[in-house]
This record gives structure tokens, sequence and C-alpha cells, in this order.
């Protein structure tokens, strides 16, 4: 099974494309009283019904799925996975940086879980997900004291000077200048 952003995903599609099929003949949908028929902006009839029920489909016709939609989309996209080897699942939107992410998976993000039960996921649902695991980084040195002594010796390689002074062309040298010719 895929894990919760995969499923929201392909709840998303399946919704977008009953919307654009019962949308072949209008996506605004309004209800006509005088004849208790809900129609499409191309005056095709979509159902005859009156009351609460009309107001209620006509209120959800394929142009406000579609919006909605696109909507969960762009929250699907501000909650994506980062990529990489490092934190592939880590949720961009659950706070996921340098020193890490508010939650352990994706599939714990509040805001995530929130979408899901807007699609009608189910605890049980949620807890057979899979939960991916990322590859966790490879440590290049063997303790605390390696690692700072060579970001010394990096820094120290980046602060040293490429040329000496005496490459430094003549008519560059300024009047004091005290270097060798």
């Amino acid at each position: 099974m895929t894990d919760l952003h995969g499923w929201i995903r392909q709840k998303i599609d399946e919704r977008e494309a009953l919307a654009r099929q019962a949308a072949a003949n209008g996506a605004d949908w309004t209800v006509d009283l005088p004849m208790r028929a809900i129609r499409t902006a191309g005056d095709f009839a979509v159902a005859t019904t009156s009351g609460t029920w009309a107001w209620h489909i006509a209120a959800n016709d394929p142009a406000v799925v579609l919006r909605r939609c696109a909507a969960d989309r762009k929250i699907l996209e501000i909650h994506r996975y980062k990529g990489g080897s490092w934190e592939p699942y880590a949720c961009d939107g659950c706070g996921a940086d340098d020193v890490g992410a508010l939650v352990d998976h994706a599939n714990d993000c509040p805001t995530l879980v929130a979408l899901a039960e807007g699609y009608g996921i189910t605890a049980d649902e949620l807890a057979q997900l899979d939960r991916p695991q990322p590859d966790r980084p490879v440590n290049l040195y063997k303790s605390y004291a390696d690692q700072v002594d060579a970001y010394c010796r990096r820094l120290d390689d980046l602060l040293r000077p490429t040329n000496p002074t005496s490459a430094v062309p003549a008519a560059l040298r300024g009047p004091n200048w005290k270097g060798r010719p």
C-alpha cells in the first residue's frame, strides 16, 4: 500500500476524474425551481429534484469539486517530500529543516491527516499505510574531534592566500609597497 501522501493523491485523482466526467455538459450548475431541475450553464438538465437536495447538489457541482482538488494539490505540494537520501520523507510543511522535522514521518503530519480525513480515511487504513524509512547518512568521521579537525583544515585551506604577494604586478603596487620586486 502507498503512504499517506500517495493515498491522498490517489483520492484527489479519483474525485477529479469523476468531476471532469460530470462536467461534460457544463461544470457550473444552478437550481431551476419552477422546473424542479438542476441545470448546467448550457441548459442541460442534470437532475430533477427540489428543496435542499437540489441546492446541495448545485453547491457541489463539478466546478466546485475541481477547485477543491486544485486546492488540495497545493496543500500536498507544501507538504511534499524533500527527496534525496538524507530525509526523503520529511514533510516540508511540518517544519523540516537542517535540525529536523516536527514529525517523524509525513504520515504523522497533522495537516495531511486532516486532509485525508476529508477524503474518508479511517484509523485502520491510516495504520496500514506504508511508512518508508529514509537511509541514514554514513558518518564520515570516527569522532567529533575528527570532524572538528577536518573542518579546521578546510577553513585553513580557504583562508590561505593562493598567490604570493610577489606575484602582484608592479603597476598595481602602491607607493608604500614593501614586497619584493
